[in-house]
């Protein structure tokens, strides 16, 4: 069989950044509130985007707010960008392994303590220490801070048993995203297809493409048309079409067809 891709790219503005995953702000027992940097490109935004100069430095606040009657201890994680097999940016822990084009990893450039203990109906400041590496380069370093209740036997956790009797247990956290530039031109991304090889995806076999974005900007609105032939034919087997996917700097994902 032969594999063949067409990927049309357009590039747009990234838009909103502040996630939150999984789900609704009442399964918090906290809140969490970015404030804005004076070297924040567009102080409206809730997730931090800062313009800095080779070498700089800056120190980010985030709010933390307990308003429960109980004391509450915060998890805290640096984590860089990268993509998933459904063509979405993540900003928080995952097993995907870095790129071999991610020259900046922002967990290297940024310094924060990982944990923070919130007494009951009380409210403290998270800081963030960041650098920006000492020499010039094009597009952004991505990353995100993931904030979760540390865990015990019951906090933070949502149990559910389906028909069966087992327990399914869901976690959640806030995610903020981090972005650091040293320019406001956006620059312009690549796409690459490093490989194709059958696989398996959630019980299905699959045919999947690496696709890899090596450069530092943002690659949005990627959208792909994937047909397979018999080898030695013209003839489609099987069409697919994918659109509205996104890809973060100098990362690489399975397209799954």
């Amino acid at each position: 069989m032969k594999f063949r891709k067409f990927v049309m790219l357009a590039v747009a503005i990234l838009s909103s950044l502040m996630l939150t995953t999984p789900g609704i702000a009442s399964e918090f027992n906290f809140a969490v509130t970015p404030k804005a940097s004076e070297n924040q490109i567009d102080k409206q935004k809730t997730y931090f985007d800062l313009l800095l100069a080779p070498n700089q430095e800056d120190t980010l606040t985030v709010d933390l707010r307990n308003d429960t009657d109980k004391e509450v201890v915060i998890e805290a994680q640096i984590n860089s960008a990268t993509t998933n097999g459904n063509g979405v940016v993540e900003y928080s822990k995952n097993e995907i392994k870095p790129d071999e084009t991610l020259k900046y990893n922002i967990k290297d450039y940024v310094e924060a303590p990982e944990e923070i203990t919130l007494k009951p109906q009380s409210a403290a400041e998270y800081k963030v220490k960041i650098h920006m590496p000492n020499e010039k380069f094009a597009g952004v370093i991505a990353g995100g801070i993931t904030f979760k209740e540390k865990t015990t036997d019951q906090t933070n956790i949502s149990s559910d048993k389906n028909d069966k009797g087992l327990a399914i247990k869901n976690e959640y956290s806030y995610v903020v995203a981090l972005l650091m530039r040293q320019t406001t031109e956006n620059g312009s991304p690549d796409l690459k297809l490093q490989r194709v090889i059958p696989n398996q995806r959630n019980a299905r076999n699959v045919i999947q493409g690496n696709l890899q974005n090596p450069n530092g900007t943002y690659l949005n609105q990627l959208a792909t048309k994937t047909i397979i032939t018999k080898k030695g034919s013209s003839e489609a087997l099987y069409t697919d079409e994918q659109s509205d996917m996104q890809m973060a700097p100098n990362s690489n994902f399975n397209l799954s067809v």
